[in-house]
């Protein structure tokens, strides 16, 4: 009797007593967008290949690097690392929750500083004013924006994730307004928003859906589909090989196109200097002379390490719109500034 009686205290006590292991929250989650990539045993593009993983399929990340421009994948059965460059895929859940692995692949942390506070986002000129209220006239849609850009431009990356309820707006809340209005228009796959677009390939029909575009290139087709107000201009990432002469003419061609269908173009600077520099004087330039709202993106990163770049000084380091916490990654200041710039033209035009 005395050793049930001891048995049966000991199981109250275990159903009483929390457990000294806690669940873990769910890890975030890497699914391939391309059609198949290989792994790599390190976050380098020269590193050895490892495992070949297909469009579609998803991962749970149990790493990812310093910058965030690389996340390990956990693969069932592997005896090596996984890592996979992370533009090639769609991040679901806290990206920041994974632990960060440096070059000697032990726990590193990164210095989070503040952006600064002034010329980033646009003043709004009686000019832009005019081209919106045109633009209206003739039948612009005042809830939708376009983007027009290379690869700083395409969902799912590219301020897609307002639309797929994947951020949290923190100290930011006057935001969701915005996001509220353009629902749609965040994480739409437009015409004019493609990996390799330069300023020519908008004016080029072999550049434009077959599917969708009659006969059209693909600004003309963006325009008759969607009929923005509003359009970001992020473009020369892509166009490097251009001359400078040739990008402003590109630029200009864009820019007087929008103008004469009443949109509103936000022109936007760039944060590498794949062109040595060149482009983003041109941008600035053109702000003022068509006098439209200029979103200086470059100006945004600067006070992070090598301009928010990733190893390669070409793309741009990873982080969730999770705007609750410290924000320390090239794409999180760009998703925010963008949404802050949408948010002062719509609201100094209307």
């Amino acid at each position: 009797m005395t050793q049930l009686r001891l048995t049966l205290i000991t199981l109250l006590i275990a159903l009483v007593i929390p457990s000294s292991r806690v669940a873990a929250a769910p890890r975030a989650t890497f699914t391939l967008i391309v059609h198949s990539v290989f792994t790599l045993i390190s976050p380098q593009d020269n590193a050895p290949a490892t495992y070949s993983i297909f469009k579609d399929e998803t991962y749970p990340i149990i790493a990812r690097n310093v910058g965030s421009t690389w996340v390990q994948l956990e693969l069932i059965g592997a005896d090596k690392e996984a890592w996979v460059r992370i533009e090639y895929g769609s991040v679901k859940g806290n990206l920041n929750d994974a632990p960060i692995k440096g070059d000697t692949g032990v726990a590193a942390t990164t210095p989070r500083p503040q952006p600064p506070t002034q010329n980033v986002l646009p003043a709004i000129s009686s000019r832009a004013r005019d081209i919106y209220q045109t633009g209206l006239q003739i039948g612009n849609n005042p809830r939708a924006f376009s983007k027009i850009g290379d690869c700083n431009s395409v969902t799912p990356f590219f301020l897609a994730p307002f639309d797929s309820g994947e951020y949290r707006l923190g100290d930011y809340k006057e935001l969701q307004e915005t996001i509220n209005y353009f629902g749609g228009s965040f994480a739409r796959e437009g015409m004019t928003a493609r990996v390799g677009f330069n300023t020519a390939s908008l004016f080029s029909r072999l550049w434009a859906d077959p599917n969708l575009c009659k006969s059209e290139n693909p600004l003309e087709c963006e325009y008759r589909l969607h009929r923005p107000s509003i359009a970001f201009v992020s473009l020369g990432t892509n166009g490097a090989w251009l001359t400078s002469a040739d990008y402003e003419y590109g630029m200009r061609n864009v820019i007087d196109y929008l103008i004469a269908r009443g949109v509103v173009p936000i022109l936007s600077t760039k944060a590498d200097d794949l062109d040595e520099g060149r482009f983003n004087p041109i941008v600035i330039k053109l702000a003022r002379e068509y006098d439209v709202p200029l979103w200086d993106y470059r100006a945004a990163v600067e006070h992070l390490p090598n301009f928010g770049l990733g190893e390669d000084a070409f793309h741009l380091t990873w982080g969730a719109s999770y705007f609750d916490q410290p924000i320390y990654a090239a794409w999180q200041w760009r998703n925010l500034t963008a949404l802050q710039a949408l948010d002062a033209v719509w609201k100094g035009v209307r």
